[in-house]
């Protein structure tokens, strides 16, 4: 909460990574939106009114999360990007959506702190107002893009951050902490606890807080705190910070370099730590056969195994995308990467001659 200048209300758990923090954070929102209708959804279910959960580019967990929540991916509605190109969440269609929707239906709105390939951020601020407007829950997964509120704070690009209902991110991306990590953060903890609460008299403790089993999915659970203490203490708020800078501008040097290549086209950069790429495309080519020849190329820079990269969607064919986020790359890496991408390129001219 500290670390990304939080309010203190937020409470929450460790989990085993986003995914599961986003289910936590569905459960709440769907216990909130439950008692909104009169409903205790962890003792009647989810058949006892209807829920609709809303956004516009959501992480593929989102709909894991449906899934395992009850909910159903059938009840998700998709509302449209504004209209520049980009991934961001159009506040004014959200408004038609949820006033679509009549006030007997709960709403969950999910967005977004950087988007997975894009790196969108949401407008949380009006997205908010929306929101409480029709008594929608906000839920922001901020995976890796919340860790871009250490650089600019917080009337950046996370500007509105602060009025989610729940939050979730990773600790095992821009923190560096080892698998499994992620946390779930909640403004009212009595909705996670509602969600999760069982009555164990052997497994209570003595303290006024409530107990992590109240709190998550697992009744017994490893330290998952210990080492993000451990690298906050280690590194602090200004070690972080500098490594998250640093990748971004290693992204961002990476996009001029592609921009200045004629073996490979920069497909988009937004701004943050994610690169996407192809190799140079035919003219004329078919969508198919230069799909196939950047899987093909990811799969030669993979199997090399000096970088690893993989494969992502972009206006409807697949491109490479390269993530800065180790704490370790040094621009002596991205040379390494400059040296890699042109010996494959030259390989392959060699091929066809």
């Amino acid at each position: 909460v500290e670390l990304f200048s939080l309010p203190r209300c937020f409470e929450g758990i460790f989990t085993t990574g986003c995914t599961a923090a986003n289910f936590l954070s569905i459960l709440s929102g769907r216990q909130y939106a439950g008692n909104k209708q009169g409903v205790d959804v962890a003792k009647d279910g989810v058949g006892a009114f209807s829920l609709k959960v809303i956004s516009s580019t959501p992480h593929e967990s989102i709909m894991k999360c449906l899934s395992l929540a009850g909910i159903g991916q059938n009840n998700f509605q998709h509302v449209p990007t504004v209209n520049n190109g980009s991934e961001c969440m159009d506040a004014e269609a959200l408004d038609k959506a949820l006033a679509g929707m009549g006030n007997d239906t709960g709403k969950i709105v999910v967005a977004s702190c950087g988007t997975v390939s894009g790196t969108a951020f949401d407008d949380l601020v009006d997205i908010r107002k929306v929101c409480d407007k029709y008594d929608a829950w906000m839920h922001v997964d901020g995976a890796f893009g919340i860790f871009e509120r250490l650089i600019t704070g917080s009337e950046g690009k996370t500007k509105g951050l602060e009025y989610a209902d729940s939050i979730a991110f990773d600790c095992h991306k821009w923190l560096n902490i080892p698998y499994d990590c992620g946390v779930c953060l909640v403004r009212d903890i009595q909705y996670l606890k509602q969600s999760c609460h069982v009555d164990s008299p052997y497994f209570k403790s003595s303290g006024p807080e409530p107990d992590f089993l109240s709190l998550g999915i697992e009744n017994s659970r490893r330290f998952r705190g210990f080492p993000v203490w451990v690298s906050l203490l280690g590194y602090g708020r200004m070690g972080i910070t500098n490594w998250v800078k640093k990748d971004i501008k290693l992204a961002r040097d990476f996009s001029v370099w592609l921009s200045a290549s004629d073996k490979y086209d920069l497909v988009f950069y937004g701004g943050l730590n994610v690169v996407m790429f192809e190799p140079v495309r035919l003219l004329n080519s078919a969508v198919e056969t230069s799909d196939q020849e950047t899987l093909n190329l990811l799969r030669n820079i993979n199997t090399r195994g000096v970088t690893y990269m993989n494969a992502t969607t972009w206006d409807g064919k697949k491109v490479i995308r390269a993530a800065f986020s180790n704490y370790s790359t040094t621009v002596n890496d991205l040379q390494l990467i400059f040296q890699e991408l042109n010996a494959i390129a030259s390989s392959k001219m060699k091929s066809k001659e």
